[in-house]
């Protein structure tokens, strides 16, 4: 093959696989490069399969998950796309309660920079590139990143403090990464987060990315079904732990078959960030599928069925809207400065009958704010 055809390959790989956003002169230069100086013959010869090889190891190293559009910097320095990096924390991996999202059609899941999963160590990488520019081209960017609940109580913080980002004596055009460690969320609520980017370089200046989509986390807590057999002798727990819901998120969970026929599913929970919402707002949606296809559906109504988890603390202020739910089970709490126990509050609704036995809950979120903490699922005869 032709050294045109080696840089034809190489350019149609890059077309295929790369972003725009890459740096097109650097792989054009490396592979003209290398095809001249097997031409002339400097150097070692390389394969059509490495000279692609080795263009396509350039668009990997810089190909992001999705381009961002903000300002240059005076120093000329321009944030130009973002990569989300995941690693397994602690071995944990995501059960099957794990709350899933169901985009409303009106999202474009265009919009959407990335995902993280709850549970696994996350670093946000910065792709930026060297602008010409007319200002001190030496000062340096001190830059960190956050993720803002896009309903406002919520927020995960970069971990150690600001990254530095210099482009020393790299001419325009140049491309370089910085590293965003975030930790792992996984008490954080679910739902649409805001990337958020401050920079310090001559002064602070905050840069809205994009919107990321933080998943849901479940996990089951021996303490928790501890409590839940306390509470309740006769209930055949198909769930006790913690899956925690927002806007847009759903969770499945598989009713076992139990030893007496069960006449009532109970659910155990706390509806929180809801504490200016009125009584009787229907929080999630609960639809109970039996074997034989059959499907009923119960509301999860704020007052009635669940409450804030920090209730008496927040009743202090008079600012409750809601009434207290029937609870199921409370442990002695401290927020702020104020001891006042918190509670995990009971839902019970008959069941159908003629149907035989239900053979899965799912528990789907409805309000358009707040969160639902899932802490156990059962059945009572």
């Amino acid at each position: 093959m032709t050294t045109a055809h080696c840089i034809i390959a190489a350019m149609k790989s890059f077309c295929v696989f790369g972003s725009r956003l890459v740096c097109i002169a650097a792989t054009c230069a490396f592979v003209c490069g290398m095809a001249f100086a097997q031409a002339e013959g400097g150097g070692a010869s390389l394969s059509e399969d490495e000279l692609v090889a080795r263009a396509q190891a350039i668009v990997d190293a810089y190909a992001v998950d999705h381009e961002v559009s903000v300002p240059a910097l005076p120093n000329g320095l321009r944030v130009i796309g973002v990569r989300f990096e995941q690693e397994a924390a602690d071995g944990a991996a995501p059960g099957p309660e794990t709350p899933r999202l169901d985009l409303p059609d009106w999202f474009d899941p265009a919009w959407i920079l990335g995902r993280i999963a709850q549970g696994r160590r996350t670093v946000i990488k910065l792709l930026w590139r060297v602008e010409p520019t007319d200002g001190d081209s030496s000062a340096k960017a001190a830059a960190q990143v956050e993720l803002a609940c896009h309903q406002g109580y919520a927020r995960v913080q970069q971990e150690g403090g600001p990254v530095t980002a210099s482009r020393g004596e790299q001419p325009p055009g140049t491309v370089f990464w910085t590293e965003h460690p975030m930790g792992v969320p996984r008490t954080s609520p679910p739902g649409q987060y805001n990337l958020i980017l401050t920079v310090n370089a001559g002064g602070a200046r905050t840069m809205p990315l994009g919107p990321v989509m933080l998943g849901g986390w479940s996990e089951r807590l021996s303490e928790i079904a501890s409590r839940l057999r306390q509470a309740f002798p006769t209930a055949a727990p198909a769930f006790a732990g913690r899956a925690v819901l927002a806007r847009w998120h759903r969770t499945t969970i598989a009713i076992p078959a139990s030893e007496k026929a069960p006449r009532t599913l109970l659910i155990c929970s706390t509806a929180d960030w809801m504490e200016d919402k009125p009584n009787l707002t229907e929080v999630a949606r609960i639809a109970v599928r039996y074997a034989d296809g059959f499907e009923e559906t119960f509301p999860l109504l704020l007052g009635r069925h669940s409450s804030s988890h920090h209730y008496d603390f927040h009743s202090r202020s008079g600012s409750l809207r809601q009434e207290r739910a029937p609870i199921a089970w409370s442990v002695s709490a401290r927020l702020q400065t104020v001891e006042a126990d918190a509670h995990v509050y009971a839902a019970r609704y008959e069941l159908s009958r003629g149907h035989g036995e239900p053979a899965e809950v799912e528990v789907r979120f409805v309000a358009d704010e707040g969160t639902l903490t899932v802490y156990g699922v059962a059945t009572m005869p």
